[in-house]
């Protein structure tokens, strides 16, 4: 698992939606989760939107207490 405090990658954020979904069962359940829209993840994910440092510190944080 990256850590985003020490190593930011919006590349990398894509990857940890599609680990929390796999996780948590659904992008809504992950949406709900982390406090933003599905549609918000849809968009990281296709990288028409690029992800913020918030985001994947918070993606690691959920990954983390579903595993």
């Amino acid at each position: 698992m990256i850590d985003a405090r020490i190593c930011h990658d919006p590349t990398l954020v894509p990857g940890l939606i599609t680990r929390a979904i796999d996780l948590a069962g659904s992008q809504r359940e992950v949406a709900e989760r982390i406090g933003v829209t599905a549609r918000y993840l849809r968009m990281i994910m296709r990288r028409e939107r690029q992800a913020e440092y918030g985001l994947q510190v918070t993606l690691e944080q959920l990954i983390d207490e579903l595993s």
